[in-house]
């Protein structure tokens, strides 16, 4: 049999193949290039719309001045803002629970500013369960938690920024999603915190405007840094050390008003407390009394307090310290608060 032939017999099953082909598909065998392309396109496409709406999702909305701060946030666009906590913001959605159809937040964000005692207690109280890594916001460097939600209620996550700012005023920013943070919920949380600034009106007191507002005076320790006190708090200030962009340890000392039994005021604020070790102290030769209640697991129960400390001079000056601490730092934060009791002086009465 001529080779020809034979090469004719094997191409016609392909022959048949290409035609069946063209019948079925109607394209050409000699465009197959065509397809992919319009393939590939269809999938471009469709990666845009959905890029599109995920960024339309995380897309910020216009500037919001917080009232009673200098800060101006930012937070996705949709978001509203809480009708009782206006540093509370959120994403609302529909949904029925119990039978009963309500509105519900899937995600909010809750912003701090200068809430010392609130943010120290819950800062240490975090830090003694959860590594910190570092975080910004706006421009100051600080840190960040990711916390499980031990409820079941709100099971899930959620995330906790700090920065203290060298004016000493003390953002923080928490992050709440529905359930797990994703990376997405992480990005959107790094958007929000880069949006934070603070207005011109930011002029926090020096410390020694902070010491002669509280008619006391006290040598400060090189790495101490002195705070303003929460609004709603009395006369006095706080004090902290900081590594790595985290506070360790912070000392509220804050004055009472008028003739005070210091051992009654030490025993009652320790049962608030609920610092349960024995009261120690008395009075030195000039009269004035020291009392001190110290907490030896500073953590224990989700407590930070690891020691309080009353000092009261005759006739009328009274000043209590309370004693914050992270893990590992009880001891420490201790000495500091006897460094302060022991050298600190009441200067005048305090200012309003």
């Amino acid at each position: 049999m001529p080779a020809g032939a034979a090469i004719q017999t094997r191409d016609v099953p392909a022959y048949h193949a290409r035609e069946m082909f063209d019948v079925h598909t109607g394209s050409k065998p000699g465009r197959p290039t065509v397809l992919l392309l319009l393939a590939g396109g269809v999938l471009v496409v469709a990666l845009g719309l959905a890029w599109a709406q995920v960024w339309s999702a995380r897309a910020l909305g216009e500037a919001v001045a917080l009232e009673g701060t200098p800060l101006v946030v930012r937070t996705p666009k949709g978001w509203v803002r809480d009708v009782d906590n206006p540093r509370l913001f959120g994403k609302l959605i529909h949904k029925e629970v119990w039978g009963r159809e309500m509105w519900a937040a899937e995600r909010t964000v809750e912003f701090h500013y200068n809430q010392f005692s609130k943010q120290f207690l819950r800062l240490f109280q975090v830090a003694s369960a959860y590594p910190s890594q570092p975080a910004r916001i706006g421009e100051w460097e600080g840190v960040q938690y990711v916390v499980d939600r031990n409820t079941p209620r709100m099971p899930g996550q959620m995330a906790f920024r700090w920065v203290t700012t060298p004016g000493g005023s003390q953002i923080g920013v928490e992050y709440t999603p529905l359930a797990e943070l994703s990376h997405g919920d992480l990005y959107l949380l790094d958007e929000i915190c880069q949006a934070v600034q603070m207005d011109d009106t930011d002029s926090r007191p020096t410390p020694g405007e902070l010491l002669a507002r509280a008619g006391m005076s006290f040598p400060v320790d090189e790495g101490w840094e002195i705070l303003g006190p929460d609004d709603q708090e009395g006369p006095g200030f706080w004090v902290q050390e900081v590594e790595d962009h985290r506070p360790v340890w912070a000392i509220g000392v804050f004055r009472r008003v008028g003739a005070i039994d210091p051992v009654r005021l030490l025993r009652l604020e320790a049962r608030q407390l609920r610092l349960g070790a024995s009261p120690q102290g008395g009075s030195r030769e000039d009269g004035t009394f020291v009392g001190v209640v110290r907490q030896p697991d500073a953590l224990r129960g989700g407590s930070a307090v690891a020691a309080l400390w009353v000092v009261s001079q005759p006739p009328k000056e009274t000043a209590v310290l309370y004693v914050l601490a992270g893990p590992g730092y009880a001891g420490r934060a201790d000495g500091a608060a006897e460094q302060l009791v022991a050298t600190m002086e009441f200067v005048a009465d305090f200012s309003d």
